[in-house]
C-alpha cells in the first residue's frame, strides 16, 4: 500500500504541475529567446515528448537516486536537498525533543491531576508565525528585550536553530500535552489500573504503570506524525529566521517555476513521510500486542511479531 500511493502520488504530482499555465523554454530563454531558440531549450528537456513519456523517465531516474538538474541553475538537485536537509533536519529534530519534553515528561508529571489544559489548548492554536515574533522581539539579539538568540541562520550555527525550534516545539508539544494529559485520565478508572491496584499498588502508581501504558498506541502515533508534521510545517518558519532549509529552498523554486526541481523535492517530501508511516506501523505492531492480534486474520505471513 506504501508503494502504490507513492505511486499515485507521483502521478498527481506531476500532472498537477504539468498543467499549470506557463512555459518552461520561455522562462528558460527569456524574452528575448527565438522561437528555434525556444524549441531546442524543449528538446534539450525533453518537453518535446509526450506527457507519458516525460512522466516515466523522471519516474525512472527517481527510483535509481537521479533527481536530475535544476533546470534553471544547472546545479545537481541531490546535492542541493542533502546541503539544505543539513539544516532542515536538524532543526525537526531539535523540535520533536523539545516538543516531547513538553508535551509527552509535562502531560506525564501533571496529568494526574489535569492543570493546565486550558492554558495548552490556546497554546496549540496560535499560528507558529506569530508565536516566532514574539520570540524575535522577546530573546533575539540586537532587537529582542533579552538579547539572548540568533534570529537569523546567514551565519549557520547550533545557537541559530534553538529559537524556531522552541517556536515549533511549543505549539506541537501542547498538542502532545493534551492527548498525554487525556491518556491519563482515562487511566485512572481503567480495568489495567484498578487491576493493578487490587494487588496493593497506589492508585497514582497503578495508573501511570498499567493505565497508561495500554494507552501507549494513540501517544506513540502522535509524536511519530507530529515528527512528520515538522518536516513541511517548519517552511514558514526557515523564511521568517532566514534559514537555507528544504523548506525556503521549495517557496523560492515554486517562485522561479523551477518545475522539474519542485516535483522531485515534493515527491521527496510524500516519500519520506509515507515511510515514517510505514515504520509507525511497524513500531505500533511491535509495542500493542492489540495492534498485532487486528492484523494477524488479514497477513497472509506470519512475521513472529
Amino acid at each position: 500500500m506504501a508503494l502504490v500511493a507513492l505511486f499515485v502520488t507521483s502521478v498527481v504530482i506531476f500532472l498537477c504541475l504539468h498543467i499549470l499555465p506557463g512555459d518552461m523554454a520561455s522562462i528558460i530563454g527569456g524574452n528575448n529567446a527565438t522561437a528555434q531558440d525556444l524549441e531546442r531549450i524543449r528538446e534539450q528537456l525533453g518537453l518535446n515528448q509526450p506527457l507519458y513519456l516525460q512522466y516515466f523517465d523522471w519516474l525512472f531516474k527517481f527510483v535509481t537516486g537521479d533527481l536530475g538538474r535544476s533546470s534553471l541553475t544547472g546545479l545537481s538537485i541531490s546535492d542541493e536537498v542533502v546541503k539544505k536537509a543539513s539544516v532542515t533536519f536538524p532543526l525537526c529534530l531539535m523540535s520533536l525533543l523539545f516538543a516531547v519534553v513538553l508535551g509527552i515528561l509535562g502531560g506525564l508529571l501533571t496529568g494526574y491531576k489535569q492543570r493546565n489544559s486550558r492554558i495548552f489548548l490556546l497554546i496549540s492554536s496560535v499560528p507558529g508565525i506569530w508565536l516566532g515574533l514574539i520570540f524575535i522581539e522577546l530573546l533575539g539579539k540586537g532587537m529582542g528585550i533579552l538579547n539572548l538568540l540568533p534570529t537569523s541562520g546567514v551565519v549557520m550555527t547550533t545557537s541559530a536553530l534553538i529559537m524556531p525550534a522552541l517556536v515549533c516545539g511549543i505549539i506541537s508539544g501542547a498538542r502532545l500535552y493534551r492527548l498525554t494529559v487525556a491518556a491519563v485520565a482515562d487511566s485512572k478508572d481503567d480495568d489495567y489500573a484498578l487491576n493493578y491496584a487490587s494487588q496493593g499498588h497506589s492508585r497514582r502508581y497503578s495508573t501511570y504503570r498499567s493505565g497508561v501504558r495500554s494507552r501507549l498506541t494513540p501517544i506513540i502515533s502522535a509524536t511519530v506524525l507530529t515528527g512528520a508534521e515538522m518536516i513541511t510545517g517548519v517552511v514558514m518558519l526557515e523564511k521568517l529566521f532566514v534559514l537555507p532549509g528544504i523548506g525556503s529552498m521549495l517557496v523560492v523554486d515554486v517562485m522561479r517555476r523551477d518545475i522539474f526541481k519542485v516535483q522531485s523535492e515534493l515527491l521527496l517530501f510524500v516519500m519520506l513521510i509515507i515511510v515514517i508511516g510505514f515504520v509507525l506501523d511497524i513500531i505500533l505492531g511491535l509495542v500493542d500486542p492489540r495492534v498485532r492480534q487486528q492484523m494477524e486474520p488479514n497477513r497472509r505471513w506470519h512475521f513472529g511479531f
